[in-house]
Formats: C-alpha cells, structure tokens, sequence
C-alpha cells in the first residue's frame, strides 16, 4: 500500500505505515478492552500481542507484504504458539510504566486540587456535592 513500484518504503511512507498500525493496533486494544470486558494491561497485552508480531514480521521481512502472508508463514514455520513469543517479558514491563504513569497522573491531580483550593476556587471533585 505504501510501497512504490520497487517495493521500497520511504520514511514518510514508513511513517504513515507506523502511525496507521499504531491507530489500529490501540482501536483493537480499545474494542477488544471494552467487548471482552477486559480490564488490565496484562490481559489487553494478550489480545493485541499477535498484532505486534505481524506487524514487526512485516517491518523485517520485505517478502511478507500482507497480514495474511504473515500469519500462514508464522503458522507454518514456528506454529500458533509464535505470536505469543515474548509476551512475558512484554506484560513484566509494563508494570513500571504503569506504574509511573498513574503516579505522575494522582500526582498532578492532587497538585491541581491544591492550587484550586489556595487560590479559593472550588472543589473540582467529580463525587463533591455541588455548591
């Protein structure tokens, strides 16, 4: 789709091949998130692994050009059980990043409340009573 004639990508094309896989990859996750009523990082991490894989298999390997391509090659040469390589590794990671980013959010949260108050506005609490 991005390729020219050759086959080559361009960075912009490369780019536009990394945001659109970016786009789609976080639509799954969020469909798959709120269909599956999947709740954690680790269990959105397990429904959209596989996606990462072909789209990483794509990137390295020019003659696979097509997800399905990717998908009967990973099948056939290293079995299902390939999509999930990594996944361990991926999920023991995230822990800090979501560890720092809830941090960083309460933080700025409670520091935005606080200035409010100092300077005599008023409670920005969704669960305060009004007035």
């Amino acid at each position: 789709m991005f390729a020219d004639k050759d086959g080559k990508l361009s960075v912009p094309a490369r780019l536009a091949a990394g945001a659109g896989a970016a786009a789609i990859s976080t639509l799954v996750r969020d469909i798959a998130a709120f269909r599956l009523h999947v709740k954690t990082q680790a269990q959105i991490c397990q429904v959209t692994y596989p996606l990462d894989i072909i789209r990483f298999r794509m990137a390295v390997d020019p003659t696979l050009n097509t997800i399905p391509a990717v998908v009967r090659a990973v099948i056939r040469d290293e079995g299902p059980a390939a999509f999930y390589k990594g996944l361990v590794p991926s999920i023991v990671g995230i822990a800090p990043y979501s560890s720092i980013n809830f941090a960083a959010f309460d933080l700025c949260v409670l520091h935005v409340h606080s200035a409010v108050h100092r300077a005599g506005g008023t409670d920005m609490r969704v669960d305060s009573p009004p007035g």
